[in-house]
């Protein structure tokens, strides 16, 4: 959970929190999400030497990924640059692997970005297959006061053990999490919390094993 008091404003609603370590870079809405799924999906490993600036807003990167058990297959990605104007990129390590992107901007600033499934969704032009997530747990937060990032940041023992497990086991897997928030109610007679729970039955029951 992060503290808006921390956060400064980059441009078209970019916001960045500074760490202990590194910055973290944020845009849209977070308020609102009560529902939300821990999935597991495939780690993206750069290729050092495929991966360049094609515009100062974009730029190419061959991405290694699984999106089918045990198989691997390469990809070249075109990627929308989160930060611009882009004057150069390359793969850098923030994992035991390449797994991120260092962007070179101007006045010899860069900063890295981890290429994990946001940054895949929300960077990435189309062309590249769907990304296959085997969903782990379903979870909500039915009341209006306490949000899903509430419920979360409050601890989580199915998160904490999965994060667990696939460390302990060097995984090619990756854990993240997905989150809805419900929109407007058109009938008075449904309740906030009847909502809520609606949606989550409705996706356990579709998403049953």
């Amino acid at each position: 959970l992060l503290d808006s008091k921390n956060f400064i404003l980059l441009g078209e609603g970019v916001k960045v929190c500074q760490g202990e370590d590194e910055q973290v870079f944020l845009e849209g809405d977070f308020t609102g999400f009560h529902t939300y799924m821990i999935v597991t999906n495939t780690r993206f490993i750069v290729s050092q030497s495929n991966v360049g600036a094609t515009t100062q807003m974009s730029f190419l990167a061959k991405i290694s990924m699984q999106l089918e058990p045990d198989v691997h297959t390469s990809h070249t990605v075109n990627f929308l640059s989160p930060l611009c104007p882009l004057q150069y990129v390359r793969a850098v390590k923030m994992g035991r692997n390449f797994d991120a992107f260092e962007l070179g901007l101007p006045g010899a600033k860069s900063e890295r970005f981890l290429c994990d499934l946001s940054f895949m969704s929300r960077c990435r032009l189309p062309m590249l297959p769907l990304i296959p997530l085997n969903i782990e747990y379903i979870g909500i937060a039915a009341t209006g006061e306490r949000t899903a990032q509430k419920r979360l940041g409050e601890g989580h023992e199915k998160l904490q053990d999965l994060l667990a497990r696939l460390h302990a086991k060097e995984s090619d897997r990756a854990v993240s999490l997905v989150m809805y928030r419900p929109g407007k109610l058109d009938d008075s007679n449904w309740t906030f919390k009847e909502t809520v729970e609606i949606f989550e039955a409705c996706l356990i029951q579709h998403f049953r094993t």
